[in-house]
């Protein structure tokens, strides 16, 4: 079943400013198939998947010793929702930005029709938008 065609140029637009976006911030996903479907989908800034065997305290610190501002961007699902919080919470806390607003976007479009990241590539060739 294809999506209307409203749909489809809300998700080809935030999927573009997502891009853009992830020129100037790193992006944070759930795990390497993510990477890889944003890979294939022709994202080309730097992308770090959560699942690297550290607690997401850990993580978030790790990374706020590097970065002020990041992209996240976990799965639709419910695990997704509760890592999206934790992460945004445990960011704050060391003084990052968290942009969730490409998320939030997504999530509303294209929520009904997946719910993992690594199924975009998948979706949008199946509409002939990649």
């Amino acid at each position: 079943m294809s999506l209307p065609e409203d749909t489809l140029e809300k998700a080809e637009g935030v999927l573009q400013k997502l891009a853009e976006d992830n020129e100037k911030y790193p992006m944070v996903v759930e795990g390497l198939r993510d990477v890889k479907a944003l890979r294939a989908m022709g994202f080309t800034g730097t992308i770090i998947h959560i699942n690297t065997g550290h607690s997401l305290l850990v993580f978030a610190e790790q990374l706020a010793g590097q970065y002020r501002e990041v992209i996240l961007l976990p799965d639709f699902d419910e695990h997704g929702v509760m890592l999206l919080q934790r992460l945004e919470h445990y960011f704050m806390a060391e003084g990052v930005r968290c942009h969730t607003e490409h998320w939030a976007r997504l999530r509303s479009v294209l929520g009904s029709r997946i719910s993992e990241i690594e199924e975009l590539p998948s979706l949008l060739n199946e509409e002939k938008i990649i």
